[in-house]
C-alpha cells in the first residue's frame, strides 16, 4: 500500500490528526490511519474530556463537540469513602462549578466514556475508509535516498529533503516503509501499545528464518503483513510508540510502579439491578447516580497520587454506561500474592484483558469492602483491561525528541504522563496545532513544519503535565487560558446556513447544536461570519450542558423521593468544596 501521509494509532489522537489534516491539506492527499484493533470494542473506562481537549475537538469542528457534551456523564458532586471500611468520608465532596467554567471559558469538563470519544472523532473523518483496522506496526525504516529517488521518479535535487518538502505531493519521494501485523482476533490488550509492541517483537522473530516461513508461534494462526510505503509518518501508537523506537531512536516510557485496571458496565446491566451498588455510596435499593465516586485509603485526601483509589461513575438514570478505574502500587500487588507482570505478559510490561485481568485486580485490592469487591466482580469480564502506568520524564523532553526528518510522535507516543485526566485532552491538542501549523505552511508536512509544531506544544505539554499537585492551581491556568485556531470555515457541512440578526434571541441555541439551520427564514437573517458561527457553537455547548445537568437534577430528586419516607424530601448534594478547576471526573483516559 502507499500512501502519502501513514498515522500508526486509531485513538483519539490518531483519528483527531486525521480529522484535523484532512480539513488543511488538499484533498488529493492520500491519509491512512493503522489500527491494531479489529474495530473500536467496549472495552475500558471512562476518559475525563477538559476545557482544553473539548475546545480542540470544537476547533476540528463544532458537532464533535456538541455530540460530547450530549453523551457526556455529569455528576453534580464526587463522594469519597474509606476503601476499607466503605464509609464516606467526612468533608470529602468534590463539585464542580461548570456553569462558572463555561461562562468563563465556553467550555467545560465532564466524563466520557471512551468509545464515545473515539467513535465521535472517527464519524468526523470525511471517508471511514481512512482507517485500516486490525494492522500494528511490526517494523518501520527509512527508504534510503537512491530507492526514494527510483520510486517517486523524482530527480536527486527532489531527493533532498529541504527540496522535497516543497515538491507537490504527487512528486514526493516515498521516504518510510513500515511492516504491518494483522492483528489476531482476541489477540493482546496492552498499555498504550506495549503488548501489542511485544507481539509484534514475537512475531518479527519468527520471520526471521527461525520457523518456517508463514507458522508463526506456536497454536498462533499464519501471519499476515502488509507493506505500507509513506511520505509523511505520524507516530500515533502509544506509551510504547514503535514509530518512536525505530524512527526517531527514542527511549521507552519509565514504569511508574503503578499497576490499573478498567471497567464498564452497559445500560441494561445498570437499569436491570444485575450490577450490585455498594449500600454506602448508594443507600438500601437507592439508585443515585447523580455523584461519582472514589475510595482512598484512610487519611489520603483528596488526591490520591502513586498509591491506590477506585473511582466510580454511573450515568444517570441507568440509561447509559457506567465505567470504573482502579490503580495500586506495584509492590501492593505483589505482596497480595499476585505476579507482575504476570508470568509470559507480552513484553514483560503487563498487558491483559478479560476474566484473567478481572481476576487479578480481585485478588491484587482484596483491602476493598465486600460489596465493593462485588461491584468490580459484576463487570463482564471482556469490558476489563489491565495494565502497567508508564510515563515519559518531563526533563527527557528536548527539542528533536518529538521529531526527526519527516516523521512526527503525537500523544502518549511524545508524553505518556499519568491518568489524570490530560492524555486524551492534550493528544487532541497536538492533532489540532499541527494542523493549523501546516495550513500556514501552504498545506505541507515535513522537518519545518514539525519543529515549528514541536516548538509550540513542548512549552505547552510541560506546563500542563508538569504541575502534579492537587488542586492542579498552574495546569489549570494553562488549560482555562487554552485557545485553538478553527479548521473549520462558514458553509461547511454540519453549520447552519443562516443565524439571527440578533443572536441574543437565542433561537439559534435550540436543540442540541448541529443541523444545517437554526433559523425560520425571517428578514433579519444573514450569512454567518465565523464570530457569529463560533457564538452560535458555545451558545449550543451551553444548551446542551444546561439540559443536561438539569435531568440530573431531575432524576436524582426522583430517585430519592421513591426511596422511601425515611429520606424526606429530596435535596440536591451539599458539597464541602466548590472549584471550577476541581477534578471529579479523572482517572482513566
Amino acid at each position: 500500500m502507499h500512501t502519502d501521509v501513514a498515522i500508526v494509532g486509531g485513538g483519539p489522537g490518531g483519528l483527531a490528526a486525521a480529522a484535523a489534516l484532512s480539513r488543511v491539506l488538499d484533498p488529493s492527499v492520500r491519509i491512512k490511519v493503522f489500527e491494531a484493533a479489529r474495530g473500536y470494542s467496549e472495552a475500558g473506562a471512562g476518559v475525563g474530556m477538559h476545557i482544553n481537549g473539548l475546545m480542540a475537538c470544537e476547533a476540528i469542528h463544532p458537532s464533535i463537540a456538541h455530540t460530547l457534551y450530549d453523551k457526556a456523564c455529569y455528576s453534580l458532586c464526587s463522594y469519597q469513602y474509606d476503601d476499607v471500611t466503605g464509609q464516606r468520608n467526612a468533608g470529602g465532596t468534590i463539585a464542580v462549578d461548570r456553569m462558572g467554567q463555561l461562562e468563563a471559558t465556553g467550555h467545560c469538563q465532564a466524563l466520557m466514556y471512551w468509545n464515545d470519544v473515539r467513535e465521535s472523532l472517527y464519524e468526523h473523518l470525511p471517508d471511514p475508509g481512512m482507517v485500516e483496522f486490525g494492522w500494528r506496526a511490526a517494523g518501520c525504516q527509512a527508504i534510503d535516498g537512491a530507492e526514494q529517488e527510483l520510486m517517486s521518479g523524482a530527480g536527486a535535487s527532489a531527493a533532498d529533503g529541504a527540496a522535497a518538502a516543497e515538491l507537490p505531493w504527487a512528486q514526493q519521494p516515498y521516504r518510510y516503509e513500515l511492516r504491518m501485523a494483522r492483528q489476531r482476533a482476541g489477540g493482546f490488550v496492552g498499555g498504550g501499545g506495549a503488548a501489542a509492541l511485544a507481539a509484534a517483537d514475537a512475531d518479527a522473530k519468527d520471520n526471521d528464518g527461525k520457523e518456517e516461513e508463514g507458522k508463526g508461534r506456536e497454536g498462533a494462526a499464519p501471519s499476515e503483513e502488509l507493506l505500507v510505503r509513506a511520505k509523511v509518518v505520524i507516530g500515533a501508537d502509544g506509551y510504547f510508540s514503535r514509530i518512536r523506537r525505530e524512527l526517531l531512536g527514542g527511549t521507552p516510557p519509565v514504569f511508574s510502579g503503578v499497576v490499573m485496571w478498567r471497567g464498564s458496565f452497559t445500560a441494561e446491566e445498570l437499569s436491570s439491578g444485575a450490577v450490585p451498588l455498594p449500600p454506602a455510596a448508594f443507600g438500601a435499593g437507592a439508585s443515585d447516580r447523580a455523584a461519582s465516586h472514589r475510595w482512598t485509603p484512610a487519611g489520603a485526601g483528596l488526591a490520591p497520587g502513586q498509591g491506590r483509589v477506585l473511582l466510580l461513575f454511573l450515568a444517570q438514570g441507568g440509561d447509559g454506561i457506567g465505567a470504573w478505574y482502579l490503580q495500586n502500587s506495584v509492590k501492593a500487588v505483589q505482596e497480595a500474592g499476585v505476579e507482575f507482570p504476570p508470568a509470559g505478559a507480552a513484553g514483560g510490561v503487563g498487558g491483559l484483558s478479560g476474566s484473567a485481568a478481572l481476576a487479578r485486580a480481585l485478588a491484587a485490592n482484596g483491602h476493598l469492602p465486600p460489596d465493593v469487591a462485588a461491584l468490580l466482580a459484576a463487570t463482564a469480564p471482556e469490558r476489563v483491561t489491565e495494565h502497567g502506568l508508564y510515563v515519559q520524564p518531563l526533563d527527557s523532553v528536548q527539542q528533536g525528541s518529538w521529531t526527526r526528518g519527516h516523521v512526527v510522535l503525537i500523544g502518549d507516543a511524545a508524553h505518556a504522563a499519568p491518568p489524570d485526566g490530560q492524555g486524551a485532552n492534550l493528544a487532541i491538542e497536538d492533532a489540532v496545532v499541527l494542523a493549523d501549523v501546516a495550513r500556514r505552511h501552504g498545506g505541507v508536512l515535513g522537518p519545518q513544519v514539525f519543529a515549528e509544531w514541536e516548538a509550540l506544544r513542548q512549552p505547552r505539554v510541560k506546563a500542563i503535565l508538569g504541575d502534579t499537585k492537587y488542586p492542579f492551581t498552574e495546569r489549570m491556568i494553562a488549560v482555562r487560558a487554552s485557545s485553538f485556531a478553527q479548521l473549520w470555515a462558514p458553509g461547511d457541512p454540519g453549520l447552519p446556513t443562516s443565524l439571527p440578526a440578533d443572536p441574543a434571541d437565542g433561537s439559534s441555541s435550540r436543540g442540541n447544536g448541529g443541523g444545517s439551520s437554526s433559523s425560520s427564514g425571517s428578514s433579519s437573517e444573514q450569512s454567518p461570519s465565523m464570530e457569529a458561527l463560533r457564538a452560535w457553537s458555545r451558545r449550543t455547548t451551553k444548551a446542551i450542558v444546561e439540559r443536561r445537568l438539569a435531568e440530573v437534577a431531575a432524576r436524582g430528586a426522583v430517585e430519592q423521593a421513591g426511596e422511601g419516607g425515611a429520606q424526606g424530601p429530596a435535596q440536591a448534594p451539599a458539597p464541602a468544596v466548590v472549584a471550577a478547576g476541581a477534578r471529579d471526573d479523572g482517572g482513566g483516559r
